[in-house]
């Protein structure tokens, strides 16, 4: 029997932080590597629906992509539809080398940012006052 693991929400141990992250793909230019080039990941066969950023004593990531080759499903639209008719997108998970996490994380992306909250306050309204 094969052993699925559900995507979810970010966690670490405790997690007393939780948050938000959201990144926009890096400008393709020529010459640079592309996402799917930085993870050693087939563009023609796949298509990247997800990754994992963990830092630790090291850094790690891990991307996740879905195999459109073997669904026969060829555009983001067919394979939205799949989830919200199946309930799930099945993806397979393509660690980045650690020698080339690194370059993933400085070339991947145009902008990155990270938002953290104390747990106990996550669902509160945090308002900067100057």
């Amino acid at each position: 029997m094969t052993e699925h693991q559900v995507l979810g929400p970010a966690s670490a141990g405790w997690s007393d932080y939780v948050g938000t992250a959201a990144a926009e793909d890096a400008v393709a230019t020529l010459g640079s590597p592309s996402l799917y080039e930085l993870a050693g990941v087939d563009r023609e066969r796949w298509t990247i629906l997800g990754i994992d950023i963990a830092v630790d004593a090291t850094t790690s990531v891990t991307v996740y992509a879905f195999d459109r080759q073997s669904s026969g499903l060829v555009s983001v639209d067919e394979i939205e539809r799949l989830g919200w008719e199946s309930g799930q997108i099945p993806v397979s998970a393509f660690p980045v080398s650690a020698d080339r996490v690194d370059a993933f994380i400085e070339d991947a992306f145009k902008r990155l940012s990270i938002r953290l909250v104390a747990r106990t306050v996550r669902d509160q309204a945090l308002v900067v006052h100057d």
